[in-house]
């Protein structure tokens, strides 16, 4: 890993303290991105009559990224024709999103899918957006990140080359905007325009929709009849995207673009007339998000003679057209020959079944829908809703929680466990249908490379206590399912078919010490019960009297001390931080104590906010550092000599000291605390372990009887956490 990486990577660890500790799951709350509210920067700039320039994401080379290219900025009234105007959105332009002097066809073919159902794009394209009432060069799009809907602005200046012509996405009609400015804020998610050059069509379609993605592969098993379930995941509102591989977009003799993007915009069962009776037709309709003349020129292409075995109606059904606008119609068969990659982004329906019933091509898919969404139309007996969905957020830390794969247990342990409970079957089955997608977050955006990842699914029978699962059960019992080969890809989905029972899934990457934060989304056709499994945050009781805090001192170490004390102390026979890094730097050399350390030290002791401590609270604090020098000491690792942030290192030494932490919680102390490695010098163990008990203190002085809840006003809370 080079330096700049390993920067990068500890960047986003250290943003993970700020976030882990009031981690919720993920919802449908919509944040601004960098705090940029659309309405009140607007409302601003009516006031001031002027045109937003945005200074998050500015109009010069630093937005463009790692690309030579000579650009110009311009808005969209000085790029239309004299007389016309600038319009956002044209209603029914189904062929709008044409690309540009980017390689970003894999974002492309996902705006061009969501402009199949108006309900899904009016959901990342906000209403009342235009360039006349309340214009004032500002607009605003929601995209889902990571578990969260995002609010994205953006000024209108945009990327021109060659005089007036858009350098990237645009439209076919050149009024419109929609598609340039989405864009735009899309690039401005991720840092830059050159950021989105060569991506995954279904990071996009998931980004466009929060929805969740299998993938295909059709050179090797796929599901029996594909197509058919590539008709009734049409039917359902699912966006499909597709790929040919290779690589530099190179159009080979048939038409299709080796290494490029496609959408699938219709999948029909076609009546064509044989010669003694109708018969059927499996047919694909595709985009080329190029939007031109490159199209499919074999069977069932533009003009082709199959056409002549469909009459007029049967064409004017499934809206045949010959145009060159690079949308272009193939069987199944020949899909299936030259298409080597599949991607079906079904609708997450905690968000967007509203939307998606917008956008059914006809009663027949609205009503297939609805069925599939709403079984319980099919039965009598009320049911619950289809899909029960569980999320959760974490992180893999190098030097905790980042375990890597199972090939060694005894790290793999680390990684963070969920345990799963089935208790219904699907109807008219022995078993749970459930589909799982791990996702690594903010890769992209940092620049950084995707991880190979994946997850393992355990079950856990009834001998299995609600508590950690260690290294030697897993040398013991092998995981029931999984999603490997690991790939190195911003997502991974896959549907099983689990009997009920208890189950821990974990999320890990293919090596160890691998750093990203993820989101955990389990769908389950039932209600689920699902939870984190940790360790509950507790004071335990010490193994034995030789751990404990209040072990007597050798008369001489005692004297030792007076003798430093009186050396640096006031008149009123107190010492301040400063001075008390003189003496605890003489009692412990070696271990540099510092400024900030001691202010942490004397936190815990100064009951009453004074600033020093006397004699007495010194030595109280000298038999604490005793004890944890020598915690750390038996417990640090004899290969590095430091304490491993690992739940064998920093976990034991806790718990021999009488805390028990959850491993969330040992994960911010490795990531606040720790170094690069997740190792803990003697210093900061100390530092450590001083914040932990602080808290910890604090907690308990406004705890309920309980011992488990408080209640503490935030002026409380917050006067604490400063101190500290």
């Amino acid at each position: 890993m080079s330096t700049q990486t390993r920067k990068m990577s500890r960047k986003m660890s250290k943003m993970l303290v700020r976030k882990m500790s009031m981690m919720k799951p993920p919802g449908e709350d919509r944040r601004n991105y960098h705090n940029q509210d659309f309405h009140e920067i607007r409302a601003q700039c009516i006031r001031e009559d002027t045109l937003f320039e945005d200074p998050e994401f500015p109009a010069d080379d630093s937005s463009l990224g790692d690309m030579d290219k000579q650009i110009e900025w311009k808005r969209p009234m000085e790029l239309v024709q004299p007389g016309e105007k600038p319009k956002f959105l044209v209603n029914g332009n189904r062929f709008s999103v044409v690309q540009g002097e980017i390689g970003d066809c894999w974002f492309l073919s996902a705006m061009s899918a969501i402009t199949l159902n108006p309900g899904l794009l009016k959901r990342v394209l906000p209403d009342n957006l235009n360039f006349e009432k309340d214009y004032a060069g500002i607009f605003y799009f929601s995209i889902w990140q990571g578990g969260h809907w995002v609010n994205v602005v953006v000024d209108d200046r945009l990327p021109v080359m060659y005089g007036n012509q858009l350098a990237f996405s645009s439209s076919r009609d050149t009024t419109e905007f929609w598609s340039a400015l989405l864009e735009k804020a899309y690039a401005k998610l991720h840092g830059s325009y050159s950021a989105l050059n060569s991506g995954k069509c279904f990071e996009a379609t998931e980004d466009l929709t929060g929805g969740v993605t299998e993938r295909f592969f059709l050179d090797k098993d796929i599901p029996e009849d594909f197509f058919t379930y590539l008709l009734k995941s049409r039917q359902r509102g699912s966006l499909i995207t597709c790929g040919i591989p290779g690589s530099g977009e190179v159009t080979g003799n048939n038409g299709l673009v080796a290494g490029h993007a496609y959408c699938v915009t219709a999948v029909r069962r076609v009546s064509i007339m044989g010669w003694k009776e109708k018969s059927k037709v499996h047919l694909i309709r595709i985009r080329n998000p190029w939007g031109d003349e490159t199209e499919w020129n074999g069977a069932w292409s533009d003009g082709s003679k199959e056409w002549g075995l469909l009459n007029n109606d049967e064409k004017e059904k499934h809206q045949i057209t010959i145009d060159n606008d690079g949308e272009f119609w193939m069987n199944f068969e020949d899909f299936n020959s030259n298409f080597k990659e599949v991607y079906i982004t079904s609708l997450n329906p905690n968000t967007v079944n509203r939307e998606a019933l917008a956008g059914m091509d006809n009663l027949a898919d609205l009503v297939s829908y609805m069925l599939h969404m709403h079984p319980s139309l099919n039965n009598p007996k009320p049911t619950r809703k289809v899909w029960d969905v569980q999320s959760f957020e974490g992180a893999w830390i190098k030097g905790s929680s980042a375990g890597g794969s199972i090939n060694n247990p005894k790290m793999f342990s680390c990684n963070s466990q969920y345990v799963l409970t089935l208790k219904e079957t699907d109807d008219g089955s022995d078993k749970c249908s459930v589909m799982i997608s791990l996702m690594q977050k903010n890769r992209r955006n940092f620049g950084l490379k995707m991880h190979g990842i994946g997850l393992y699914i355990f079950e856990m029978d009834d001998t299995v206590k609600d508590a950690i699962l260690p290294a030697s059960w897993f040398r013991f019992n092998r995981p029931t399912d999984s999603t490997s080969p690991f790939r190195p890809a911003r997502s991974v989905s896959q549907r099983f078919q689990l009997p009920p029972g208890r189950y821990c899934i974990i999320p890990c990457t293919f090596k160890e010490d691998q750093e990203a934060e993820f989101l955990l989304r389990v769908f389950c056709e039932k209600k689920t019960v699902m939870e984190e499994n940790d360790e509950e945050l507790m004071a335990i009781e010490e193994p034995d009297e030789a751990d404990g805090m209040d072990l007597p001192q050798e008369q001489s170490s005692t004297e030792k001390l007076q003798e430093i004390f009186k050396s640096v102390a006031t008149e009123s026979q107190c010492i301040d931080t400063d001075q008390l890094a003189q003496v605890l730097d003489q009692l412990h050399p070696g271990v540099e104590f510092g400024g900030d350390l001691c202010r942490s030290l004397l936190a815990m002791l100064d009951g009453n906010y004074s600033g020093d401590i006397d004699i007495y609270e010194l030595m109280t604090l000298e038999g604490y550092l005793d004890t944890w020098i020598d915690t750390y000491n038996s417990k640090k690792d004899p290969e590095t000599g430091l304490l491993s942030g690992r739940s064998w290192g920093l976990g034991d030494a806790l718990k021999s000291m009488g805390m028990q932490l959850p491993r969330r919680l040992q994960t911010l102390l490795v990531v606040r605390y720790g170094n690069a490695d997740g190792h803990f010098t003697v210093r900061n163990f100390i530092w450590a372990t001083a914040k932990t008990i602080t808290m910890m203190e604090r907690f308990t002085q406004n705890a309920n009887p309980d011992g488990q809840t408080a209640t503490i006003r935030i002026g409380k809370w917050l006067e604490d956490s400063i101190y500290c």
